[in-house]
C-alpha cells in the first residue's frame, strides 16, 4: 500500500500539462481583460470624438453679423442646438441593423445625448469677450499697429522719465504757490507792521519819547515862561523861574498892603509887572496839568496792539509765539514758502542771468527765524515798558531807585514830583533819556533792520506789474487755445439719439458707465498746466512700458481701431458737425465713455493739446535758458500755448498730420489723429481693471448698435453630454480593477458617460 501511494504521488507523467495550465490560465485572463479594456477605451474614444465633432458641427451655425467683426456666438436656440447635436452624433455611429452579419468589437450603443448652453458664458462676459478678441487679433494686431507707433516709442522719448516732467511741474506750480503764499503772508505782516511802527515811533531821536523829554539845549528856551511849554526839559528849565515868580508875586502883594493910594504912575507899572508874572505862572501851571495827560495819553495806543501783532504773525493761538503759531498766520505761510524753496533744485534747469536774478529775489522772499523771534521778543519787552496798568507814587518817584519801573511809571512819577522836587524829576528825566537810547539800540533798531529786509523780500512781488502782464499773456494764450478747441461746440449734439441708445445698451449689460460730459468751460491756467503734466506722466509710462505690460489691452485696442476706429473729418470749426458725429468717431466713444454727442471727440482733441503743450513746456524749461524764473515760466506758457495751437491746426485741417519734434529728440515724428488715439487708448489702459472693463462694455454697446445682436442672448459656450454602453465579452468583473471613473459596470454591460465643452 505504501508503494502504491508513493507511485501515485510521485509519478512524473503529466506534470508538464499541469504546469502549462497554471501558466495559460493567467495569460488567458490577462488577454481577456486586455481585450475588454481596449474595447472600453475604443468606445470612450469614439464617444469623445463624436461629441467633439458634433459640438463643432452644431456651433458652426454661428451669427454671421458678429462674425463680420471677428466675434462668434451661436445663432439658434437651445432646442435647435440639442436637435443638431443629436443628429450629428447619430450620424457617427452604426445602427443595430447596419451591423447585421458582422461583429464590431468596439461600436458602443448610444443611450442619451444632450447639448446645453451655459447662459452666463456669452459675449457680455468680460473674459469671454477678451478671449475672442485676443484670438482674433493675435496675428493681425502686430501688423496692424504699424511702424509709426514703434518709431514713436523708439524715437528717444523713452530717455525722458516722469521725473523730468515732475521737476518742471513742481517748478511751475511752486512759483504760483509761492506768490500766493507770499501775498497772504505779506498782508499779515503789513497789518502787524502798522502796529509795530507805533513802538518804533515811540523811540528814536525824533520819537515820541524824545518829544516827551525834550531837547537839552538852553537855546530852545526863552527867559520867560511861554504858553507852549511842551517837554519835561521845559518844565525843569522853567521850574526855578516859576517858583521865583510865585515868591515875587507874594512879596509884591505884601508890599501893596503897606503902600498908599497916592503913588500914581508907579502903581500902574506895578500892575503891569504883576500881570506879566501871573501870566507866566499860569503858563507853567497849565503846562503842569496839560503835559501830564498829554504825555501819559501817548501810551494808551499800546493797550491792545501787541495782541494784534501776535495775531497777524502767529495766528489765533494763545499765546502766539515763534514756537506756538497757528495755521493761516504769517509764520505759517513763511514756513510753507521755505519748504517749497528747499524742494526746488535749480541745478536741474538751464538758467540765464535773468533767471538767476529772479531766483535770488525768490530766495530772499523767505523771512528767517530771527525775524519772527526778534519781533516777538522785542515787542514783548517794549510792551512791558509802555504798559499803562502801572504808575508811580510820589514816594516811589522820590526814592531815587528806578530800575524796576517801566517807562510809563517813570513818566507818571516825573509829573508827580516836578513841581516841588525838580532834582528828582531831573533824575527821572535822565533815566527816561537813557532808556530811550538803550531800547532804541537793543530793541527798535533790530526790528527796523528786519522790516527793511522784509521790504527787500518784496522786490519780486514789487515787479508784479511785469508779472501780471506776463500772466495776462499766458491766460490769453490758454484762452486762445481753448477757444480753438471749443469752436465747434454748438454743432456737437446732432446725433444725441445715438448716444442715448448706446447708454441704454450698456446699461442693460450692467456696465459701470461714466455719464459725465466734457467741461466746456475754459480751465484756469493753473488747472490746464496740472492737467497737462498729468497727461505727461501717463505718456511717459506708455513709452517706457510699451507694449509688454498691456499687450492684451493693446490687442483689444487694435480690435477697436480695426472695427470701430476713427476717421475723417477732424476739423473743429465745421458747421455740419461731421467731425463730432459718432459714425466717424466710434473709437473715441469707446475710449472716453461720454454719452453726450461730440464730447468724446472734444476730450480726445483736448488730450492732444495737453500732450503738445506739456512737451513744449518741458522743452523750454529744461533745455533752453531764460524760462526757469517766474517770468520765464509765464513766457514758456505763452510759447507752449502758441506751438500747441499750431500743432492742433495741422492735425485738424489739411492733411491731418503734424511733424512733431518733442524734447530735443533727433528727427521729427509724423503724428496723425489715429496714431494719437492709439497712444491715448494705451495710456488709459494703464488705469487698471475697472477702466478696461468699462471700455469692454462700451465696445459691446457699439457692437450691438452696429449688428443689432443682443450679446447676452447669443451663447458662445456649449456642453455636450453622451451616455453609451458596450457589452463585454469575457469576464466583466475584471474591469472593476481598471482606474476609470467615466464608466459603470452592470452585469456584462459597461456604461460610459462623457461630457465635453466647446467654446468659440
Amino acid at each position: 500500500m505504501k508503494n502504491i501511494i508513493k507511485k501515485f504521488l510521485f509519478k512524473e507523467k503529466g506534470s508538464v500539462s499541469i504546469y502549462a495550465i497554471l501558466i495559460i490560465l493567467p495569460i488567458f485572463l490577462l488577454n481577456a481583460l486586455f481585450i475588454d479594456t481596449m474595447r472600453i477605451i475604443s468606445a470612450e474614444r469614439q464617444i469623445e470624438n463624436a461629441i467633439d465633432t458634433s459640438l463643432r458641427s452644431t456651433m458652426a451655425d454661428y451669427n454671421e453679423k458678429l462674425a463680420a467683426v471677428g466675434l462668434f456666438s451661436y445663432s439658434g436656440d437651445q432646442s435647435k442646438a440639442n436637435g443638431d447635436f443629436q443628429k450629428y452624433l447619430d450620424e457617427q455611429f452604426y445602427d443595430a441593423g447596419d451591423l447585421d452579419g458582422a461583429l464590431n468589437l468596439s461600436n458602443p450603443g448610444i443611450d442619451t445625448a444632450t447639448a446645453t448652453f451655459e447662459t452666463d458664458r456669452n459675449l457680455v462676459d468680460y473674459d469671454v469677450m477678451r478671449h475672442q478678441i485676443l484670438e482674433s487679433m493675435k496675428y493681425q494686431a502686430p501688423a496692424q499697429i504699424g511702424e509709426q507707433l514703434f518709431e514713436l516709442v523708439n524715437s528717444g522719448l523713452g530717455d525722458f522719465s516722469e521725473d523730468d516732467g515732475k521737476k518742471v511741474e513742481n517748478l511751475a506750480e511752486s512759483y504760483e504757490e509761492l506768490f500766493d503764499l507770499a501775498e497772504k503772508r505779506n498782508k499779515k505782516i503789513d497789518k502787524a507792521k502798522k502796529e509795530i511802527e507805533k513802538y518804533l515811533d515811540m523811540l528814536g531821536e525824533e520819537g515820541e519819547l524824545s518829544g516827551i523829554v525834550g531837547p537839552e539845549s538852553k537855546d530852545a528856551f526863552d527867559e520867560k515862561i511861554p504858553k507852549d511849554v511842551r517837554w519835561m526839559e521845559g518844565l525843569i528849565f522853567y521850574n526855578d523861574r516859576y517858583h521865583e515868580l510865585k515868591e515875587k508875586l507874594e512879596e509884591e502883594d505884601d508890599d501893596d498892603d503897606e503902600e498908599t493910594e497916592d503913588e500914581g504912575d508907579d502903581d500902574e507899572d506895578k500892575e503891569d509887572d504883576e500881570e506879566d508874572i501871573e501870566e507866566e505862572i499860569e503858563n507853567y501851571e497849565n503846562a503842569l496839568k496839560g503835559l501830564k495827560s498829554n504825555h501819559l495819553d501817548l501810551f494808551d495806543k499800546f493797550k491792545s496792539i501787541k495782541g494784534t501783532i501776535n495775531k497777524e504773525i502767529f495766528g489765533f493761538v494763545v499765546p502766539g509765539s515763534p514756537d506756538n503759531y497757528g495755521p493761516a498766520s504769517a509764520k505759517d505761510y513763511n514756513d510753507k514758502i521755505e519748504e517749497i524753496m528747499e524742494e526746488i533744485n535749480f541745478d536741474d534747469f538751464e538758467l540765464d542771468d535773468k533767471d538767476k536774478e529772479e531766483i535770488e529775489k525768490m530766495k530772499n522772499m523767505v523771512m528767517r527765524d530771527e525775524f519772527f523771534n526778534d519781533i516777538y521778543t522785542n515787542i514783548e519787552e517794549l510792551d512791558k515798558q509802555f504798559d499803562t496798568k502801572g504808575g508811580m507814587s510820589e514816594e516811589e518817584a522820590l526814592s531815587g531807585s528806578y530800575a524796576s519801573y517801566t517807562v510809563y511809571d517813570l513818566v507818571d512819577g516825573f509829573h508827580k514830583v516836578i513841581e516841588e522836587h525838580v532834582d528828582d524829576a531831573t533824575n527821572i528825566k535822565n533815566e527816561l533819556k537813557s532808556r530811550n537810547s538803550t531800547y532804541n539800540t537793543d530793541y527798535a533798531d533790530p526790528i527796523r533792520d528786519h522790516l527793511s529786509v522784509y521790504e527787500d523780500s518784496k522786490a519780486l512781488i514789487a515787479e508784479r506789474e511785469e508779472l501780471e502782464e506776463e500772466e495776462d499773456k499766458a491766460d490769453e494764450g490758454i484762452g486762445e487755445l481753448w477757444e480753438f478747441l471749443t469752436k465747434g461746440v454748438d454743432n456737437m449734439g446732432k446725433d444725441q439719439d445715438t448716444y442715448n441708445r448706446l447708454e441704454e445698451i450698456v446699461s442693460n449689460y450692467d456696465a459701470v458707465v461714466d455719464n459725465g460730459d466734457v467741461d466746456e468751460e475754459e480751465p484756469s491756467r493753473i488747472q490746464f498746466i496740472k492737467d497737462a503734466f498729468e497727461q505727461f506722466s501717463q505718456f511717459t509710462k506708455f513709452v517706457s512700458d510699451f507694449p509688454e505690460s498691456v499687450r492684451n489691452e493693446l490687442y483689444i485696442n487694435e480690435y477697436i481701431m480695426a472695427n470701430y476706429g476713427t476717421s475723417e473729418p477732424y476739423e473743429l470749426t465745421r458747421t455740419d458737425a461731421a467731425s463730432f458725429m459718432y459714425d466717424t468717431k466710434q473709437a473715441q466713444f469707446i475710449t472716453y465713455g461720454h454719452y453726450t454727442a461730440g464730447a468724446n471727440y472734444l476730450a480726445f482733441v483736448k488730450d492732444i493739446a495737453l500732450v503738445l503743450f506739456v512737451f513744449k513746456m518741458i522743452d523750454l524749461i529744461l533745455f533752453e535758458g531764460g524760462f526757469a524764473g517766474p517770468l520765464g515760466i509765464l513766457r514758456a506758457v505763452v510759447r507752449a500755448a502758441g506751438d500747441t495751437l499750431i500743432g492742433l491746426k495741422s492735425l485738424t485741417t489739411g492733411d491731418y498730420e503734424y511733424k512733431w519734434k518733442p524734447l530735443k529728440i533727433s528727427g521729427r515724428i509724423d503724428m496723425s489723429m489715429p496714431l494719437f488715439l492709439r497712444i491715448f487708448m494705451i495710456m488709459k489702459s494703464f488705469q487698471g481693471e475697472d477702466y478696461n472693463n468699462e471700455k469692454i462694455r462700451r465696445l459691446q454697446g457699439a457692437i450691438t448698435l452696429d449688428t443689432d445682436v443682443e450679446l447676452d442672448k447669443n451663447p458662445s459656450y456649449i456642453e455636450g453630454t453622451v451616455k453609451g454602453d458596450i457589452d463585454l465579452l469575457f469576464i466583466p468583473a475584471l474591469t472593476k480593477i481598471l482606474p476609470n471613473n467615466t464608466g459603470k459596470l452592470s452585469g456584462k454591460t459597461y456604461t460610459i458617460k462623457k461630457s465635453k465643452v466647446y467654446s468659440y
